[in-house]
């Protein structure tokens, strides 16, 4: 992956990962908080956007919480029944990718290379966007 947009997380499990360990799939990233008004607004479409590509390994989905207290954004997720994994970042990350604005989006494709970012609120669940998903395959 090119140097800017190396970063570490920390997986639902308490592992602490690399993004380069993704690189030959597609990755969606999403960064949110619960307190986040944007944020609520759009998780119903991420939540049905990773309904629809959760069973195809090619795709990955960091949600990167940034919430203080993460049980905040387990207690938001369940009372909604959004069924998302929920990741924190480890470290420091290059402005390329996460500025501080919420909710922020970046898409990866198989190369490493960032095809979109997207501060602020936006919708993904719908055909179109799957298809260009499916078109960085």
């Amino acid at each position: 992956m090119p140097e800017n947009i190396v970063f570490r997380y920390t997986t639902p499990d308490g592992k602490t990962a690399d993004i380069s360990e993704l690189k030959g799939k597609v990755v969606f990233i999403n960064f949110w908080a619960s307190w986040c008004p944007p944020c609520r607004a759009e998780m119903p479409s991420i939540a049905a956007l990773y309904k629809k590509l959760k069973q195809d390994d090619r795709f990955v989905f960091l949600l990167i919480n940034e919430d203080e207290d993460q049980q905040n954004a387990i207690k938001y997720l369940e009372k909604n029944q959004f069924n998302l994994p929920i990741y924190k970042r480890a470290g420091t990350i290059s402005d390329a990718i996460f500025s501080g604005t919420l909710p922020t989006t970046i898409v990866i494709n198989k190369e490493g290379e960032i095809v979109l970012r997207k501060e602020g609120m936006a919708g993904y669940d719908s055909d179109a966007f799957v298809k260009q998903l499916n078109d960085l395959l």
